[in-house]
Formats: structure tokens, sequence, C-alpha cells
């Protein structure tokens, strides 16, 4: 936008992503639309930057500043809290340790989306003088098949996402109507299929703060060995899926997906030549640490909980945190 003459913030962005700004057709059924896709409609002469200050965008949002921050507080106080018993080599439980784990990619997520507003239940709403087919005819060729929105053509990097594919797979299928949309969100699932290499890292130490709480219970004590050695186990499988998914990155994982579930028509010839390049094995190993990482994550759930039920007596001593103090 800022080649466009006009100066947006991260918060715009997060707005328009997220389905913040929707536009309304003449006679036609209004659809969200992206940061992308408004941009493209402004540098191409068909609509003029619209009007939208923070305090705005802001006003909409259900969470404030101060209620992530608290948010965080209370996380970094539950890593305290585990730091301080381990020091006074007190018990631990996995389900503490867990949440600890969920604690690092929340914290990570609340550090990205500190500007992002929070459930824009009311967006704002652009009136086009035009249909939305002759939105379409006036914009691009390209237009003439849509899965989410009818500007699906402009944003070709971040448009597929898993449930568009279902919905693409299932239209067919008996007593189902022929799929019209558009949709009346911006789909979470969006497999995003470019990334820098400080997003692959970022993730990638995301990932070995999560994988590495759960391997930090290595010697925790469990209420059988066989329960403890299946903790280790599962760990090490979570964490050893988590360095393959690191190593292939999202753009295969989503061309994977594609051959698992393929729609009738592909999206973007360059996710066609893209997937015929993947070996029958990338396939199969997708498919194996997929189903390995599902596997191990539900049996380290099912182990946080089991473990009460002959937990340590000392899970219910508190730290004392004056010991910490420096005497005189």
């Amino acid at each position: 936008m800022e080649a466009l003459g006009c100066v947006w913030t991260m918060k715009h962005a997060f707005y328009l992503n997220m389905g913040g700004v929707w536009l309304q057709p003449k006679d036609s059924q209004p659809f969200p639309n992206n940061a992308a896709q408004l941009s493209y409609l402004v540098a191409d002469g068909y609509m003029a930057i619209p009007s939208l200050t923070e305090k705005e965008m802001w006003d909409k949002s259900k969470a404030d500043r101060f209620a992530k921050i608290m948010a965080c507080g209370q996380i970094g106080w539950l890593a305290l809290q585990c730091v301080g018993r381990a020091v006074q080599h007190l018990p631990i439980t996995p389900l503490e340790l867990a949440t600890v784990g969920f604690a690092i990619p929340s914290l990570a997520t609340f550090a990205l989306w500190f500007e992002k507003p929070a459930d824009i239940d009311t967006p704002t709403k652009l009136p086009v003088s035009d249909t939305t087919a002759q939105l379409l005819e006036r914009l691009s060729p390209r237009a003439y098949r849509w899965w989410q929105t009818p500007l699906d053509f402009i944003d070709t990097v971040n448009s597929p996402s898993f449930t568009s594919e279902i919905i693409l797979k299932t239209e067919h299928w008996p007593g189902r109507s022929h799929f019209v949309g558009p949709a009346t969100r911006v789909r979470n699932d969006i497999f995003g299929l470019k990334y820098s290499k400080l997003d692959q890292l970022a993730v990638g130490l995301v990932w070995i703060g999560y994988a590495g709480v759960h391997l930090s219970a290595w010697n925790f004590e469990f209420p059988t060995v066989t329960e403890l050695l299946v903790w280790r186990i599962s760990s090490l499988v979570m964490a050893g899926s988590m360095v393959v998914f690191w190593i292939t990155g999202n753009r295969k994982s989503y061309l994977l997906l594609s051959y698992i579930w393929p729609s009738k028509k592909d999206h973007m010839e360059k996710i066609s030549s893209e997937r015929a390049k993947i070996s029958t094995a990338q396939i199969v190993l997708g498919a194996v640490t997929t189903l390995s990482y599902l596997a191990a994550r539900i049996i380290l759930i099912v182990q946080v909980f089991l473990a009460f039920r002959k937990a340590p007596r000392g899970i219910f001593v508190t730290v004392e945190w004056t010991e910490f103090l420096p005497h005189v």
C-alpha cells in the first residue's frame, strides 16, 4: 500500500487478512477480502483507498493490549512456578508440564498478534457500484471459477485452504447442492506457500521448545515403569515428527495433503507442477510422519491425566519463594 501512497500499519494488515473488510457489490452477496486483494483493487483503479483509522479498527476488537498482557503474565507465572519447583526438587505433574508446553506457542502467538484486533463480529463494508458478475468481468478473465471469494484469482499465494479442498471434493456428492459461495469468513486453515528463512527458523525454535518441554519429563515419576517408557517413546516420536515437518516445510505439507484429498480441478498451475515433483517415497514419509505425530500427541494427552491416579504427595507442596531471597 505504500507504493500507492498510503501508509498502513501492521494493525491494518491484520484487520484485512482476518476478514475485517468486506466488499458489498450491487445487488449481490457481500464477501470478505484480504490485504493483497484490496491492494489489487486500488492499484487497478477500481476503487479508492478506504479510510480506516486504527481507533476504528481497535474499537471492534474484543480484547485490548491489557488483556493480552494479563494472559501472558498468567502463562509466565505458571512457567515460573515450574522452574521454582524444579530448583527446590519438588515434583511437577505431567499436566503442569504439558500446559507449559502449550504456553510456548501461545506466547509466540501473542507476540506476533500483539497488534491484531480480536474477534471482529461486524466488519467494515465497502460498497461498489457493480454486481459480482460485473466486477469479475471487469477485473480478470481468470475469475471464471472461485472457491472462497470471487477475488481468489488475485491472492494465489495464500489461496487454498484444507476445508475449501473438502468443499470442492464433496460438491458433486448425491444430495449435495452445487457449491455457491462466497465464504462468510476468511478461513483460518489456509496453507501459505511462501515463507522466508527467518519464518522457518522462528517456527523451528517454537517447535524445539514445545518438544523439549515434553522431553524434560524423561525421569519424571509415573505410576508404572511402562508408562514412563511410553512417555519417553511418544515424546521422541513427536520431536522427530516435528523435525521432519520443519525440514520438508509447510509447502510440501500442503502438496502432500493435496494428494491425500485432491480437488477435481487444481487451484493453481504452480501447485500442479510442484506436486509432480514429489516422489512416492515423500508421500509415504508424509503420511507416516503425520500419523505418528497424531498418535504420539494423543498418547501424551491421555497419559497427562492417567498420571493423577498415583501422583506423588509432593505435588501439594508449594514453592517457598523466600528461599530465593538473599539473607543478611
